[in-house]
């Protein structure tokens, strides 16, 4: 093999993926490390399904169960679905010999608690998984490296080979563990909207119309963090570059008295990757606030909007209760997506 052509492939190794935002091709090959323990992942996504439905379920206790039911009577709420909760409540309230109300209350924190267990689970199921595929990806890519010909590192900086197995192998277990929470996101997202759709369609309306603003704001702010993101990784690896560079030829840079001069190439790179990980910070701080303030308003445009609705009995008290509850479970799904595709 030339020189030439050697450097084309290993020149593939730093820059073939650079201003991608997705290989799928590449994404497609990293799936294959998780192949012995997708039972493991599996299992994380049904205990995710679990929680989700418990999750969704919890305002409906609140609002139809509790002042629909027990509070506030409201003949008109016999129509609405109540999804067997009024059954359960009142089978513990004769069970137990308690009051509805208590018996509300008791079932609420048992739900939310059965709830927290099944996130635990799903969270150290697909940790577990994640883990342990990035630990087989770790072990293939340092004995890949240990049968590299030594022209490879005639066209490759050590450091940056240091930076894709440690610093991008780190951002991967973001990509995989997130890719797994997006299921524990989106079916709340789906059946938030399917409860929704059952107890009022106007609110219903108010609630969607925020869902294009959040992935507007959404798609400018992954604009916006791409090339910061770009900037961060290579200036990651510059300074893992130049770190092994240093270290490497210790012995020349003391007999040359280049120390200072060394400590002043370094401080330079450290300042820029300081420089753009506070600009990072700065947009991540912003689209929290935006995501906080657009869930707010949205709360506001219920209880404006509902609350003459329920002065006028064309919805009950309980129904905009509900609603209130499940705003955050259609705002998330969409950040979450967003920040997906930054990682």
């Amino acid at each position: 093999m030339s020189d030439s052509s050697a450097g084309r492939n290993y020149s593939a190794f730093d820059l073939e993926l650079t201003h991608q935002a997705l290989n799928v091709r590449l994404f497609i090959r990293l799936l294959k490390w998780m192949g012995p323990y997708r039972k493991v992942m599996l299992i994380s996504i049904v205990l995710a399904v679990l929680g989700s439905v418990i999750t969704v379920l919890l305002p409906a206790i609140g609002g139809r169960v509790i002042i629909d039911t027990i509070l506030l009577p409201n003949p008109a709420a016999v129509d609405l679905p109540d999804y067997g909760l009024i059954t359960v409540t009142t089978w513990v309230s004769d069970r137990f010999s308690l009051t509805m109300l208590h018996s509300a209350g008791i079932l609420y924190l048992c739900m939310m608690l059965f709830q927290s267990i099944l996130q635990l689970g799903h969270q150290l199921t697909l940790f577990s998984s994640a883990l342990r595929t990035l630990r087989d990806l770790r072990l293939d890519l340092f004995a890949s490296l240990e049968h590299k010909p030594a022209t490879f590192y005639d066209h490759v900086a050590v450091g940056r080979v240091m930076t894709r197995v440690t610093n991008d192998v780190e951002s991967l277990f973001q990509l995989l563990t997130g890719f797994g929470q997006l299921a524990n996101e989106f079916v709340p997202f789906f059946l938030g909207l399917f409860m929704m759709m059952h107890f009022s369609s106007q609110l219903t309306g108010v609630v969607v119309v925020a869902l294009p603003i959040a992935a507007l704001g959404t798609y400018i702010f992954r604009i916006l963090m791409s090339k910061i993101f770009r900037l961060i990784r290579d200036s990651v690896s510059a300074l893992n570059q130049y770190m092994q560079e240093d270290l490497s030829g210790i012995e020349v840079v003391q007999l040359s008295g280049r120390e200072a001069m060394n400590i002043s190439q370094y401080t330079a790179l450290n300042q820029e990757n300081r420089k753009q990980e506070f600009r990072a910070i700065n947009y991540e701080i912003i689209y929290e606030n935006f995501n906080n303030s657009l869930a707010s308003v949205v709360v506001a445009g219920i209880v404006w909007y509902g609350g003459g609705k329920v002065v006028q009995d064309e919805i009950t008290l309980g129904t905009m209760v509900i609603f209130t509850g499940l705003v955050h479970l259609m705002i998330q799904p969409v950040v979450m997506l967003g920040q997906q595709f930054n990682i």
